[in-house]
């Protein structure tokens, strides 16, 4: 009876193929969770008067210095998997990203374009970026949750979450 508590997860973790590439939950909701950060972000950054193109031009930035990062990241605790074939570093669809990485890296992009474009109240913009990146980081865990991942110890209390 108490079993009957449980949330039971039934999903397949992979959506689709298309071509040989696997279309994940993980990688849906990480995704949808990088639109909801930016939509977040962007909405608060016209709130403090910065202009559309610093708005997005920053959001790129962060974007593609948060998906080297946690490649990088990734990699750098992970050293010994590439030794032996250090092309797989670029093999973004064999997986492997870090959140921490995510974040140095896409912290590093935003910053590094707010000096060149010189983006005045550079403080203000981290502000405004930390609250995409909360909304952002809880989309993107849902994908996590369907897939079992980043789960705790194993509970037989009925409201575990039970994957099947």
């Amino acid at each position: 009876m108490l079993s009957l508590m449980a949330i039971r997860i039934p999903i397949d973790p992979v959506i689709f193929e298309v071509g040989g590439v696997e279309v994940t939950w993980h990688g849906l909701f990480a995704a949808l969770g990088v639109l909801a950060g930016v939509a977040v972000a962007a909405r608060f950054a016209r709130r403090a008067g910065f202009s559309d193109d610093h708005i997005y031009n920053t959001a790129l930035a962060l974007v593609v210095g948060g998906i080297i990062g946690a490649r990088a990241l990734f990699v750098l605790e992970n050293l010994d998997q590439f030794r032996d074939d250090p092309g797989r570093i670029f093999a973004l669809n064999a997986g492997g990203i870090s959140i921490y990485g995510a974040l140095i890296g896409g912290s590093l992009g935003a910053w590094i374009y707010t000096l060149l474009a010189r983006v005045p109240n550079k403080w203000r913009v981290a502000d405004v970026a930390a609250m995409g990146a909360i909304v952002g980081m809880a989309v993107g865990r849902i994908g996590d949750i369907i897939n079992g991942e980043h789960f705790a110890e194993a509970t037989s209390l009925p409201w575990g979450v039970r994957y099947t």
